[in-house]
């Protein structure tokens, strides 16, 4: 499984894939799945978020287009958010609003943060 944007729309899809899924540059010259087999976020019991910075409450610093939280949103409350960073957290994201989802573990190379 792995995201769809649609930038028009300001919003993203998972979709199904397999070894033999095509994948051709979308928006912004990102490579992305051409499968149309979506999977509803209610679905899913753990996903990996990308992140360019997270805190120590958990709370990520996406791209800033907020794909990932308004989908996170339609999350079950038992899905597992984890994220991968190459730093340590830093203190707290200032720019934090209502619609941030939290992960529920970060791992840097140094260490597994849980929140």
């Amino acid at each position: 499984m792995l995201s769809k944007s649609n930038f028009a729309g300001g919003y993203m899809q998972a979709v199904i894939t397999d070894i033999d899924t095509p994948f051709s540059k979308a928006a912004l010259n990102i490579l992305e799945p051409q499968s149309n087999d979506v999977i509803s976020p209610g679905d899913i019991d753990m996903v990996f978020v990308p992140l360019l910075a997270f805190d120590k409450m958990g709370i990520r610093l996406g791209y800033g287009k907020g794909f990932y939280d308004r989908w996170l949103a339609g999350c079950r409350p038992d899905c597992i958010k984890i994220g991968f960073s190459y730093f340590e957290p830093i203190e707290a994201i200032d720019d934090r609003n209502e619609f941030d989802v939290p992960l529920d573990i970060s791992i840097t190379p140094h260490n597994v943060y849980v929140f």
